[in-house]
């Protein structure tokens, strides 16, 4: 796949991105799938959102998120590093969720019109209740075997008039808009891309991923004779 020098593709599947750093053009596929939560939940001008989940997908939730609406767009998140780049990326509050349930965080802004969860099912329950009466929560977050199997309250969604979306991405659909999210800086590429790293050193770049997710986001893997130190 992409862990090589060069792959082939057919031509119907390739989207110019022209004047476009490469490693910025990566997260074309991933901004497509955040741009589908995004469409999904239905943001309007007066929204306040709340995205669960700072990864990249949040991130770029949250940075689609900031151009559609007025009202405040929050993020929570268990690393402080993404909390960070989330604030930079147009989050106007920012929590750990170490220190604060959704619950609570609904609470404190008068509940959300719309809830993006990029994380594991668990916490669908606790986006429902940060969720305004007729709130919309959408999830791309999932779990294998019986992590993806959750027990949800019906009846307070009934009573709350609330709904609950999946989100299943259809990248491919959305890559020539994500290109140009990306092109235009409405999605800042580079500040996701944190490390650039050469594909001679694909095994060093894998372990940063794992072990340093504070100040890791996407690391972009490049051909040798493109990478620049």
């Amino acid at each position: 796949m992409g862990f090589s020098p060069a792959m082939l593709s057919p031509a119907r599947c390739a989207v110019p991105a022209e004047g476009l750093d490469p490693a910025v053009a990566s997260l074309a596929e991933p901004c497509g799938v955040a741009l589908d939560m995004v469409k999904l939940s239905e943001v309007g001008m007066g929204d306040r959102v709340l995205v669960v989940g700072a990864g990249a997908i949040g991130l770029m939730a949250a940075a689609i998120v900031r151009r559609r609406t007025c009202g405040k767009v929050v993020v929570v998140d268990s690393n402080p590093g993404r909390l960070t780049l989330a604030r930079g990326l147009g989050a106007d509050e920012v929590f750990s969720r170490h220190e604060v349930t959704l619950g609570e965080l609904g609470k404190k802004f008068g509940g959300f019109h719309k809830v993006l969860v990029t994380a594991p099912p668990g916490v669908l329950n606790a986006a429902l209740e940060a969720a305004v009466y007729g709130g919309i929560v959408v999830f791309i977050g999932f779990d294998w075997g019986e992590g993806g199997k959750v027990a949800i309250d019906t009846t307070a969604m009934h009573v709350g008039k609330k709904q609950l979306r999946a989100s299943f991405a259809s990248p491919a659909m959305y890559l020539p808009e994500a290109v140009e999210l990306l092109r235009t800086g409405v999605v800042p590429g580079g500040k996701i891309v944190t490390h650039r790293m050469p594909l001679s050193r694909l095994a060093e770049a894998l372990q940063k991923v794992r072990t340093d997710r504070q100040h890791t986001c996407k690391v972009a893997i490049l051909p040798d004779e493109l990478y620049r130190a």
